[in-house]
């Protein structure tokens, strides 16, 4: 007996994978947060110096989300969601074994480059966007039946 697997819409897939990476770069950004003071020690920094990795990584996701959105439509969509996934990756690889500040400075500014690319609006196929949208406003023009 074969086994089907079941039959899952494209904007369904692209709905899960696009929820994927913005949790991933969130969960980044938490992750770092909490391990500031054991990195703190690891280093042998202050604390307050090794407060510029969290604010480095959200000035440099908050700077490059409009450079990737409009590189997403000069190029590809698709490609600059799974290059952001493969350096994400290879960076928070560096980053776990980075032996200074210094490195780890560079490597989380090129993770949250990478985390730019994970912005839900680069990779939504325009036409889902336009249908659903036109469904959402055709509905709030029909009366409300009781």
């Amino acid at each position: 007996m074969k086994l089907k697997a079941p039959h899952i819409s494209k904007k369904w897939m692209i709905f899960s994978v696009t929820a994927n990476g913005t949790f991933m770069s969130t969960l980044s950004a938490g992750i770092v947060n909490i391990a500031l003071p054991t990195m703190s020690g690891e280093f042998g920094v202050s604390l307050e110096n090794i407060q510029l990795v969290v604010s480095l990584y959200l000035l440099v996701l908050t700077c490059f989300l409009p450079v990737f959105g409009k590189l997403s439509d000069l190029y590809s969509r698709k490609g600059m969601y799974l290059g952001g996934f493969i350096v994400f990756g290879v960076g928070a690889l560096l980053g776990a074994v980075s032996g200074g500040l210094g490195m780890m400075l560079g490597v989380l500014a090129c993770v949250a480059c990478a985390g730019g690319c994970f912005a839900k609006w680069l990779v939504e196929e325009d036409k889902y966007q336009r249908a659903e949208h036109q469904k959402y406003l055709e509905s709030l023009k029909k009366p409300i039946d009781k």
